[in-house]
C-alpha cells in the first residue's frame, strides 16, 4: 500500500539560460506549473531525463561506500558534499543545469523555485493516489523573462537508505 504522503525530493533540469549557471525566477509564480506547456514526450526531454538520472546512483554508490566504512554518521558529510559536487559534474557533463529540490529542503541552496515547488506538490498528490513514486516526472516551457525555458523535474523518492541518517518519512 501507498503512504499517505511520500517524501520526494526532485532533480530538476534547466535549459537556457540556466546553463550559464543562473538559476531563473518563474514569472508568474503561482501558476507557473499550470500556465507552463506540458510537453512530457517532447525530444528534449529524453536529454534533460539523462542528465536528471545520472546523479542518483553514483550518489548512492559513494554513500553505500561510506555507510560500510564509516556508518550512517560519516555518510552526513558525504551527501551534503558530493551530492552538489555530483549535480555540478552532471550539469557540466550535459549541457542542463541539474540540481537536487525538495519540498523538506534541509540546504538553503535547495529551495524549490515557483515551478519546482508546484511539481513536487504535484508529485505528492499523484504519489498519495497510488502513482509510483519512481515515475513521476514533468516536463514543461515556461517562460522565464520573456523567454521560453526548457523544465524538466524528476522525482526521486526516499528510499530506506536515506532514512538511516536523515530519519524516518
Amino acid at each position: 500500500a501507498q503512504a499517505a504522503k511520500a517524501d520526494l525530493l526532485g532533480y530538476a533540469t534547466l535549459a537556457e539560460p540556466a546553463r550559464a549557471g543562473l538559476l531563473p525566477r518563474v514569472e508568474a509564480a503561482e501558476s507557473a506549473l499550470a500556465a507552463a506547456q506540458t510537453v512530457v514526450d517532447a525530444p528534449w526531454v529524453a536529454d534533460a531525463r539523462q542528465a536528471s538520472m545520472s546523479v542518483p546512483p553514483k550518489l548512492l554508490a559513494v554513500l553505500q561506500a561510506e555507510i560500510a566504512r564509516a556508518g550512517p554518521e560519516g555518510a552526513i558529510e558525504v551527501c551534503r558534499v558530493k551530492a552538489p559536487e555530483l549535480a555540478r559534474a552532471a550539469s557540466q557533463e550535459s549541457g542542463w543545469t541539474v540540481r537536487r529540490v525538495s519540498l523538506r529542503n534541509r540546504n538553503p541552496k535547495a529551495v524549490p523555485d515557483a515551478w519546482e515547488r508546484a511539481a513536487l506538490e504535484d508529485f505528492d498528490r499523484r504519489a498519495a493516489a497510488g502513482d509510483a513514486p519512481m515515475k513521476l516526472e514533468a516536463a514543461a516551457v515556461v517562460s522565464v523573462d520573456g523567454k521560453p525555458m526548457q523544465r524538466y523535474l524528476r522525482a526521486l523518492p526516499t528510499v530506506e537508505l536515506c532514512t538511516q541518517c536523515h530519519g524516518p518519512v
